[in-house]
């Protein structure tokens, strides 16, 4: 599964945004790539394997509180 953010300006990026990438990133469940492209600066983060089993898992987890709530 690949998710894809794209953010049109920097004004568009909010402090929590950039806190929770900072986080994600600190426990290894994303890669952070930045370059210039065109003179102009792009930041491409990236899921992790470690990530994409973390978020299997969360998903996994919500599923199962959904299912016992329906009964």
């Amino acid at each position: 599964m690949r998710i894809y953010i794209f953010i049109s300006s920097p004004q568009s990026v909010v402090k929590g945004t950039v806190n929770a990438r900072t986080r994600l990133e600190a426990v290894g469940y994303v890669e952070v790539e930045k370059m210039f492209i065109d003179r102009h600066p792009h930041t491409v983060v990236r899921m992790t394997g470690e990530g994409r089993e973390a978020f299997e898992n969360y998903r996994e987890h919500l599923s199962g509180l959904l299912r016992d709530d329906r009964r």
